[in-house]
């Protein structure tokens, strides 16, 4: 009989793992687990993403994974995101604690007609809603893109109030999605800023070259600016963003250097900040100001229009 011996060897991601010689055939192995957290941990860990979250809602669970992990709560693995981060996230919105609103999730979407009980209805609800073009007098033309859904439900605040499309590629844009925009800066008929948020790595700088790339292919004519607002490598370094391995499959590996980053890592508040100031920079403040004047008093004769045909505007 071969008596049972404890080997500990390095497994995936560094855990030790005891494999003992047994008297059976073959091997057998069974890895080290690590210590559960203490019910005071967990408690405690809770506390720390609720206050993560209330600091920068609306904001992703990717986002709170890493800032977690900045301070050191928890491993910067994708087990330590599922497994805690996500699931505790979960825990908390069914029980109340962490509102719903205060995470983002833009990759489900509710395709819906809009109808109105009433005409008096729908002259009441168009009065209070009614918007002027903001950009129609504007010297030029901005879209706002992104690679991620995510990234939508923190950027679309800011972009709605400013009434700039925000469009989200999924990745890397479709000609159809490329054709579409192309054809709308062509109907603008001036120069075309186009700010680009994604990640740092081989595909997220490859999908902004791709869409640069098909817009002026598309809309040759077009005067287009298109910037890289973040990830970039001075942000990287500037704001100590936390890193991941590049992954070695990726097909876009080719020149690219160096560890990548999700935009995820970046504060949601940075984020809004970013595109505002991106906007804003392109806004000729007198004319916004006389465009917001003309919406305020044609929102006024929308509310007289609806109040005579019985609405309640």
């Amino acid at each position: 009989m071969i008596a049972a011996r404890a080997v500990p060897v390095r497994g995936d991601g560094g855990t030790l793992v005891d494999v003992g010689r047994s008297d059976k055939l073959g091997y057998g192995s069974s890895p080290i687990k690590r210590p559960r957290r203490t019910q005071a941990a967990m408690a405690a860990l809770r506390d720390a993403l609720y206050a993560i979250a209330a600091a920068e809602h609306p904001t992703t669970d990717r986002h709170l994974f890493y800032v977690a992990v900045s301070q050191g709560l928890i491993a910067k693995s994708e087990r330590d995101y599922k497994n805690v981060v996500c699931r505790l996230v979960l825990e908390m919105r069914r029980s109340g604690r962490l509102p719903h609103a205060w995470i983002a999730d833009h990759t489900r979407w509710q395709r819906k007609p809009q109808t109105y009980d009433s005409l008096p209805a729908m002259l009441s609800i168009s009065a209070q809603t009614y918007r002027r073009a903001l950009w129609a007098d504007q010297a030029s033309y901005c879209e706002v893109w992104t690679e991620k859904d995510a990234i939508a439900g923190i950027l679309g605040d800011v972009t709605f109030g400013y009434d700039v499309p925000l469009m989200v590629a999924r990745g890397f844009a479709s000609e159809s999605f490329l054709f579409s925009s192309a054809e709308t800066l062509k109907a603008e008929g001036k120069p075309a800023w186009i700010y680009y948020f994604g990640d740092y790595d081989p595909s997220g700088v490859l999908i902004a070259q791709k869409i640069e790339h098909g817009l002026r292919r598309l809309a040759p004519d077009v005067p287009i600016v298109f910037e890289r607002v973040t990830v970039t490598p001075e942000q990287i370094v500037a704001w100590q963003l936390p890193t991941c391995p590049t992954k070695e499959s990726s097909h876009s590996r080719r020149g690219f250097a160096g560890e990548s980053v999700e935009i995820d890592a970046v504060a949601p508040s940075t984020l809004r900040d970013l595109v505002r100031d991106c906007i804003e920079r392109l806004l000729d403040p007198e004319q916004l100001a006389v465009t917001k004047a003309a919406e305020a008093s044609e929102r006024g004769i929308a509310r007289e229009i609806a109040r005579t045909h019985g609405g309640a505007a």
